[in-house]
């Protein structure tokens, strides 16, 4: 059967900024959003999630969830675009999605807010500097020593946490929306370097910097998350989650993006969540 897959942006402000729709071929339809399709919340963040030009999800995040979900013999689902990391976990406890799709990091707080699946990429931390990195920054720490550093960081991600733990105080960091607008800001001076996930900064350039390793962040695995109460899709996910692992879609998909599947494969959402991993 044909049914519509509907991309669009979230409501900010009770105003919906954009919407696109597109047409696909699948299976029967699953409880969720529009037509039965299941929703999922994503931001865009280049490599991880969000839309090309077409209007059509794109990222490792997507992919792996469409592949998970044609793996159960669902249509894909209903991307719903959220302004920003921030807006994913209230935007699911409030209804406007059924699931987060943009690969949130497994920390402790997130883990009694929501029910993670099983992670789907893990990866190692970077800042994009100019060029040569003339401050030599290669740590949170240096940060956290010299309040005249400016660390630009992603609003509402993890990162915040991540600085905040490793005493990097509030007014040294600059909140930025998206990655574009974080590397024209260390472009322009108003950051020393923007932190974020190396996926994030894979081919992705504004000017002449340079991307170095983070050496003071534990690698923590990431993965979507639903309601802890919705039980039925967690399992039915995890389950088409394992199955794409056991086919090697999921180790083709992540080495596509530049991560090692390796990091990710065996890990299980309640060993992270539980400190075990």
């Amino acid at each position: 059967m044909r049914h519509t897959i509907r991309i669009r942006l979230a409501a900010v402000g009770g105003v919906v900024l954009a919407s696109a729709l597109i047409t696909a071929c699948g299976g029967d339809d699953t409880p969720g959003g529009d037509n039965g399709q299941v929703r999922v919340g994503i931001v865009d963040s280049l490599f991880y999630s969000g839309l090309d030009q077409s209007g059509t999800a794109t990222g490792v995040c997507p992919d792996l969830i469409n592949a998970v979900f044609e793996a159960n013999g669902q249509p894909e689902p209903e991307y719903v675009v959220a302004a920003a990391y921030s807006d994913l976990i209230s935007g699911l406890q409030a209804d406007r999605w059924d699931m987060v799709g943009a690969c949130l990091q497994l920390t402790p707080e997130r883990c009694e807010q929501v029910a993670f699946t099983n992670p789907l990429e893990t990866e190692s931390f970077a800042f994009a500097v100019n060029s040569g990195n003339p401050k030599g920054l290669t740590s949170l720490q240096q940060f956290a020593d010299d309040p005249g550093l400016k660390l630009g960081i992603l609003r509402g991600s993890v990162m915040v946490d991540r600085a905040e733990t490793a005493g990097v105080k509030e007014d040294s960091m600059v909140l930025f929306q998206n990655v574009r607008d974080a590397l024209d800001g260390v472009n322009a001076g108003r950051a020393d370097a923007m932190l974020t996930g190396r996926l994030a900064l894979h081919g992705i350039t504004v000017g002449e910097q340079d991307v170095v390793n983070v050496s003071d962040i534990v690698l923590t695995p990431a993965g979507a998350a639903v309601m802890p109460d919705n039980t039925a899709l967690l399992q039915e996910f995890n389950d088409g989650l394992q199955a794409i692992k056991d086919s090697g879609e999921f180790t083709s998909i992540t080495e596509e993006y530049g991560l090692d599947p390796a990091l990710t494969i065996d890990k299980t959402a309640d060993e992270v969540c539980s400190g075990a991993s």
